[in-house]
């Protein structure tokens, strides 16, 4: 096994660590046990414990703004403002489908986790905010209403909802199936009063 191929092997083995037993259970020795190696090993990876957290830290935040930058459009062209939000909760979903280890940690961070995990976090959810913020204004425009609405305030509670939807993948994946939480959405979504004539 090649150094880099044995560094994703112990990343692997500390989320699985961390996900199912906690911050509190997460060492040396235990990921050294998890990975059949000697404790030498995980050192000379990572130096110690915290340089192997902030390793996995640096780690997952790729991924997960790898999979962000999916679910949301930067250019929306001429199509349905409700087909972009549900659009992009599916693809969020499928993204916490796929990577349910790593969403796990972002959405329900474990005890114990360190400073930069938190800081990261909510970092990324203010960014998340920024984004769609205008995605929301331009949607209510298009879509023509419902007026009056503060789209900061709005964008905060659809990222909560995404946020729920997310948590509930990964609690209970049978249950709340993507299809499920998706057609949820959209009757939610529809839900929404157009006071005006949609925009052109």
């Amino acid at each position: 096994m090649s150094a880099s191929e044995r560094r994703e092997q112990l990343l692997d083995v500390a989320l699985e660590i961390l996900t199912e037993e906690g911050a509190a259970a997460l060492s040396i020795d235990a990921i050294a046990k998890g990975a059949g190696i000697t404790r030498p090993v995980v050192y000379t990876q990572f130096g110690d414990l915290a340089g192997l957290l902030d390793a996995l830290v640096d780690r997952e935040e790729k991924i997960v703004l790898t999979q962000l930058a999916k679910a949301i459009p930067l250019n929306v062209g001429e199509v349905d403002p409700d087909d972009v939000i549900i659009n992009a909760i599916e693809t969020f979903l499928n993204a916490v489908r796929e990577h349910p280890r790593t969403w796990q940690i972002v959405l329900t961070p474990p005890q114990g986790m360190p400073r930069s995990l938190h800081d990261k976090v909510v970092e990324r959810r203010e960014a998340v905010i920024d984004q769609i913020t205008p995605l929301i204004a331009w949607g209510i425009t298009k879509r023509g209403g419902p007026t009056g609405l503060d789209y900061e305030l709005l964008a905060r509670i659809i990222l909560v909802l995404a946020e729920e939807a997310g948590r509930l993948t990964i609690a209970q994946p049978d249950s709340y199936s993507t299809e499920k939480l998706v057609t949820q959405a959209r009757v939610l979504v529809a839900a929404l009063a157009v006071d005006q004539p949609a925009a052109t």
